[in-house]
């Protein structure tokens, strides 16, 4: 881990502001997410599957109203007086503020519930006296409904009687009645019948000119159609012009890139050809002959040069191949759409001669229309002859039934009446059962209620000597999902109480849930700005700690807000992240800062000193925070980082050649390979050769025995 760091800070060193920027665009990114996906938090905690969240659960289910939660509220008078009438209005038009609250179920008035605790015992009083007066009303009544029902059997015969006569002259007239709706019915046939066949009639003139407009509409269509295949043959043909004029310019490219590509493999010949000169002068004079470093730099330049030309002629032959993919998709194209146009062509000429052809039936369709508009005039004529017939039949009858009609209202009257008392009667007899059952409820109330008010002696809403008042609010969901919003809307509208002299005092209960980047964040930034300051004695080394845990705090927070889109999370969050965010990222961005300056002391470059503080301290910042911020002490077993001077920082092996290690190397733990050697300044990574000669991983030239040539930061394994 601590090699992968060591690179990482590296690159962030050599490329600082790539590194500045990316972290400026990943702030943009979730800050731009957190925006548009972000979705409020709720204040419902629930652990499902837990015993207490099972009985939560339950107790919604089974009581909704036991499970709304509510919150108390103390009023007092500031001058330890009596509540004044101005004050007492004050505090009833509160408590109405707070019922009109959303989230808020009913909050009480201490002053009503007081009076009506109060008036209770006045009440029970009278109740008993109304309860005795009850009795005696009961049992007059009984007696007046026993006398109802008596007359009320005697009317029924007489109405029974009346009712025989007219059922005989119903008879009659329903044998008439029959003839005439037999012969409407025949009528009302015949007229449904020229009906629809009237409606067939307009629907199919309708038909034809609808038709007669669609053809008009195909023929433009048509013609249409006709000019644009024509303008399209055209086009065609200027697009075929093109492409053949493209065609050619490719062909001459190619022959170019070809002719590039000859003389880019000459230059190779002669380049291979000076570098084994080199390579010649540097076994005779040494790699560190300044002519050799020379004529070696000059051959990787040329090197270069030739690998640029040969990546710009590869660039311009994949231009040409797509560019000749995209004539040969083109002529394709044009190809297909002579076709189509051939097609579409034929398709025209078709569709011509259909339209024709329906012109000839729509004209023959019109005379058949005419011809039964004709028959349909005639039956309509006959059917008016005979209803007249039965419509005179009909005024007959209508004559006779108004006369029986009369005897059945005179009837109906009656038994209307009779229904009327022995309805009176049985409400009466309802009315006196519910009476007797509301009665007995009620001495059971009356009951209940003594035993109350002897439960509740001493309870009270306000106190004996009028100062302290108390009352609860009620909400419409548990107390836990009671938002924010609604809290805070609770002493807001009370705010007018000071001015009329009453102090209110709410239950922890009504207090809302504290918010992310408040006063108590700013304070704890602010010392810990103070104690950096203090001990670092500079403003750029006590202000780094606090920027680095500011931007991950920063990105972690809207990265929140924005997963809050797909996850539900509660309000907490965002305070948990930011405080736990804070502390943990200045204490692990302090690690690094301090390393980085000890090192910097100790004359260390400021890039390598930016990698090594990243390699070591970052490895115990990542420690750490694995083992859930425990302290970590180095690793005496870890991948070294050049330039370490901890425990771990190189070790060498027994070897068949220890003498070829580093002087400053240290021995190899057991768990390592026989043989490893980690050199502090410079390390190199090699493999035996033939005849006790050693050959580096990343060099040219052999060398000595029990050594290795190295370069810095590379490490070296002798077998």
């Amino acid at each position: 881990m601590a090699k992968y760091l060591y690179r990482l800070g590296a690159f962030a060193a050599q490329r600082a502001w790539v590194v500045v920027i990316a972290w400026v665009l990943i702030l943009g990114a979730v800050g731009g997410a957190a925006a548009t996906l972000r979705e409020p938090f709720t204040s419902k905690l629930s652990i499902p599957g837990t015993e207490f969240q099972n009985v939560v659960d339950d107790l919604q289910k089974s009581s909704p109203d036991a499970a709304h939660g509510s919150g108390t509220v103390v009023f007092s008078t500031a001058d330890g007086k009596p509540f004044t009438a101005a004050q007492k209005t004050a505090v009833a038009q509160t408590v109405k503020n707070w019922s009109a609250v959303d989230g808020v179920d009913s909050a009480a008035n201490p002053f009503t519930t007081q009076q009506k605790l109060d008036d209770a015992r006045e009440k029970i009083s009278d109740g008993r006296d109304k309860i005795a007066d009850a009795d005696d009303t009961i049992a007059k009544n009984e007696k007046k409904l026993a006398d109802g029902k008596d007359d009320v059997a005697d009317g029924r015969k007489t109405m029974k009687a009346s009712a025989a006569k007219l059922s005989d002259g119903e008879k009659k007239l329903a044998a008439g009645q029959a003839k005439i709706t037999s012969g409407q019915h025949e009528i009302d046939v015949s007229a449904a019948k020229l009906t629809d066949g009237q409606d067939q009639l307009d629907s199919g003139k309708a038909k034809l000119a609808e038709g007669k407009k669609q053809i008009a509409a195909a023929e433009k269509t048509v013609a249409a159609n006709q000019k644009k295949l024509d303008a399209a043959k055209a086009t065609l043909a200027d697009g075929q012009s093109k492409l053949d004029a493209a065609q050619a310019e490719i062909t001459a490219g190619k022959k170019q890139i070809a002719d590039a590509r000859d003389q880019v493999s000459a230059g190779q010949a002669e380049l291979d050809k000076a570098m084994t000169q080199a390579d010649a002068l540097a076994d005779e004079r040494g790699d560190d002959d300044p002519d050799v470093l020379a004529a070696r730099a000059t051959l990787a330049e040329q090197q270069a040069t030739l690998g640029a030309t040969t990546k710009t002629l590869d660039d311009k032959a994949a231009g040409l191949a797509a560019g000749q993919q995209t004539l040969d998709g083109k002529q394709a194209e044009l190809t297909a759409g002579a076709k189509t146009l051939a097609t579409n062509q034929k398709k025209l000429t078709a569709a011509a001669t259909t339209l024709e052809e329906k012109s000839a039936e729509i004209t023959a369709a019109e005379r058949k229309l005419a011809a039964g508009q004709a028959n349909l005039d005639d039956g309509k004529q006959q059917l008016a002859a005979g209803q007249a017939e039965l419509d005179e039949g009909q005024a007959t009858i209508n004559a006779n039934e108004a006369k029986l009609a009369d005897g059945k209202e005179q009837l109906a009257t009656g038994a209307d009446k009779l229904d009327a008392a022995a309805k009176k009667i049985a409400d009466g007899e309802k009315k006196l059962a519910d009476g007797k059952t509301t009665l007995a409820e009620k001495k059971v109330d009356l009951e209940r209620g003594e035993r109350q008010l002897a439960l509740m002696d001493g309870l009270r809403a306000v106190s004996e000597d009028g100062v302290a008042a108390v009352t609860t609010i009620s909400f419409d969901v548990p107390l836990n999902e009671v938002s924010d919003e609604t809290k805070e809307a609770i002493p807001t509208r009370a705010d007018r109480l000071a001015e009329a002299g009453v102090v209110v005092n709410y239950s922890s209960d009504i207090s809302p849930t504290p918010a992310a980047g408040g006063t108590t964040e700013m304070v704890g930034v602010g010392i810990a700005a103070i104690v950096l300051l203090v001990m670092l004695g500079s403003l750029l080394a006590a202000g780094l700690p606090l920027v680095i845990a500011m931007v991950g705090v920063g990105t972690g927070l809207l990265s929140v807000l924005a997963l809050s889109h797909w996850v539900t999370m509660t309000d907490v969050t965002p305070v948990l992240a930011l405080m736990l965010g804070l502390a943990v990222g200045i204490d692990y961005a302090l690690f690094l800062v301090h390393r980085h300056r000890q090192q910097l002391a100790q004359g260390v470059e400021l890039r390598e000193s930016i990698a090594r503080a990243t390699g070591t301290a970052g490895g115990a910042v990542i420690r750490r925070s694995h083992r859930g911020g425990r302290a970590v002490g180095p690793d005496p077993h870890r991948h070294p980082v050049p330039g370490d001077d901890g425990p771990g920082r190189c070790w060498h092996g027994g070897g068949r050649d220890p003498g070829g290690a580093h002087p400053d190397s240290r021995p190899a733990p057991p768990d390592r390979a026989p043989g490893a050697v980690a050199h502090g300044p410079t390390q190199a990574r090699g493999r035996s050769g033939r005849g006790g000669e050693r050959r580096c991983r990343r060099g040219r030239r052999r060398a000595e025995p029990g050594s290795c040539q190295a370069r810095p930061g590379a490490w070296a394994r002798l077998g």
